[in-house]
């Protein structure tokens, strides 16, 4: 998401958009470890800087896991299919295996 605010540039989304941007994000070490524990990392920048880092979680439904299992126990494969990038979606997937 990209808009301005009191005429100053902010920029909140994933490491593409940033990437985009020209947003420098070295220092920023903690996006790669949130994907590690299934959360998608958002950055924000702010005039062309980065700013801060929020680490979104989708919760997974307390059913879930027995809804896998039987259809596991039918012999149906069961595959997740998501947005999110390859870090995240293999700890959310991590959970059922």
């Amino acid at each position: 998401m990209l808009a301005t605010i009191e005429g100053r540039k902010l920029a909140i989304g994933n490491l593409k958009l940033m990437q985009r941007e020209g947003v420098a994000l070295r220092s920023w070490r903690a996006g790669p470890r949130v994907g590690d524990e299934g959360k998608t990392p958002m950055y924000i920048a702010v005039d062309g800087q980065a700013a801060g880092l929020i680490a979104v979680a989708d919760t997974v439904k307390a059913d879930s896991t027995e809804a896998i299992a039987a259809l596991h126990r039918m012999g149906i494969e069961v595959v997740m299919i998501t947005g999110d990038n390859r870090r995240t979606a293999e700890a959310i997937a991590g959970k059922w295996a």
